[in-house]
């Protein structure tokens, strides 16, 4: 008998064909704990070990199933992995390709919920400076929530209720299932794209933590922090709390809750306008009552009932006025025309034209008056200003003394 010899690759790619064509090992759950855990930076693939207390399973979930977990994976953890048994030809090892990872036992909705909400309130998703006011009368609503769910009947039985001239636009959306958070977030969107709405509702009615799940999808939260548009958060009943509440601009309890924060009650709008009127009513007549009281005044005044009386009364005025304007222009004006000549003349007293004008002379030397015959040397040329015209002159002898001498010049 013929020995058939194998090479490695040969061995190990036989024994991964078996494994692959049973049927029984292509759609395995395997409950565990998280041992080792490694993830690749480059391809984003997660590599970890699954163990129970007799023995480990290496394993291995790509990137593009990874990023879909609900929670955080750490060694630990106990877990369900979905998938199917397989050997990796290239190491001959034996392993388990993971599609799906899923807490195992109570409190696993718990963790995930957890670990993403402190992600994403480390990202500031849920400030509070990001809230935006509710506006207080909006024309127009949009809803995301399920067509044929009893959140939008309760929606539109409050809108018909309260105000039915609003405007409610429906971005219909599941709201369950492993497309409800896609179908949300789409939906937000596209009433943002659509533009119309002041105001966004979203949400659904009462449900198991399961059945809400979609409501704490990070696709989800994240399209509500995101909208141009301010968003009521309506999830489930009073007790329970989502993400999405989180995120929103508001929360309501229910969705019925958040119709009635949402749309103004026409009756309670109907009565502030009326009672806005009223005032108006009372201001107008108060002030027509008062501009009535004023003309009544006016219409009493003499000049309006005579007009003749007025303007002889203002004529006689302006005869008074002008009678004594006259009388002080008669007796002021002499007074101060002699008080100017008086004046004058005693300016022409003392005006050197006046004094060259009795005969006198005054002797300048470059511009400047002399006034002692002490200024003066003999031979110097000075400059004589007379009545009419000057004189250039030489001084000849200078004499000092006192008296009625004179001076040859």
């Amino acid at each position: 008998m013929a020995v058939s010899i194998l090479k490695v690759s040969q061995l190990n790619r036989y024994v991964r064909s078996q494994l692959e064509s049973d049927r029984r090992l292509s759609e395995l759950y395997v409950a565990g704990e998280i041992g080792s855990m490694t993830v690749n930076q480059r391809s984003g693939h997660l590599y970890f070990t699954l163990k129970d207390s007799d023995a480990s399973v290496r394993a291995v979930m790509f990137a593009s199933r990874s990023e879909h977990l609900r929670f955080l994976p750490k060694p630990g953890l106990a877990v369900v992995a979905r998938g199917a048994a397989t050997l990796y030809e290239r190491d001959g090892a034996f392993q388990m390709t993971v599609s799906e990872l899923m807490l195992d036992g109570a409190g696993a909705l718990g963790l995930a919920f957890e670990q993403l909400k402190e992600k994403l309130a480390a990202q500031g998703l849920f400030s509070e400076d990001r809230k935006r006011p509710i506006p207080q009368n909006p024309r127009t609503i949009g809803i995301v929530t399920s067509p044929s769910g009893a959140a939008l009947h309760d929606i539109v039985s409050v809108a018909q209720r309260r105000n039915p001239s609003v405007l409610l636009l429906l971005a219909p959306a599941a709201v369950q299932g492993r497309e409800a958070s896609a179908s949300v977030a789409a939906a937000i969107r596209l009433l943002n794209q659509d533009g119309r709405s002041e105001v966004i509702l979203v949400g659904r009615g009462g449900g198991s933590a399961e059945d809400l799940w979609a409501f704490n999808e990070e696709e989800t939260v994240r399209a509500v922090a995101s909208s141009g548009i301010p968003v009521i958060s309506a999830v489930g009943h009073e007790t329970d709390v989502s993400l999405c509440d989180y995120a929103a601009d508001l929360r309501a309890a229910t969705p019925t809750a958040a119709a009635e924060l949402a749309i103004p009650d026409r009756t309670v709008l109907l009565q502030s306008l009326e009672l806005r009127s009223e005032l108006l009513r009372e201001r107008m007549n108060r002030l027509l009552g008062e501009k009535q009281r004023k003309l009544s005044s006016l219409q009493q005044m003499p000049a309006l009932h005579d007009p003749a009386f007025f303007l002889n009364k203002n004529r006689q005025r302006l005869d008074y006025l002008i009678e004594s304007m006259y009388n002080l222009s008669r007796g002021e004006i002499p007074r101060r025309s002699e008080q100017l000549g008086h004046r004058a003349a005693l300016l022409e007293s003392l005006s050197p034209l006046g004094i060259l004008s009795r005969g006198y002379a005054i002797a300048e030397r470059e511009g400047r008056p002399i006034f002692s015959a002490d200024e003066l040397s003999q031979g110097e040329e000075l400059c004589l200003h007379l009545h009419r015209g000057t004189a250039a002159v030489r001084v000849e002898r200078v004499d000092l003394s006192h008296g009625e001498e004179k001076h040859d010049l």
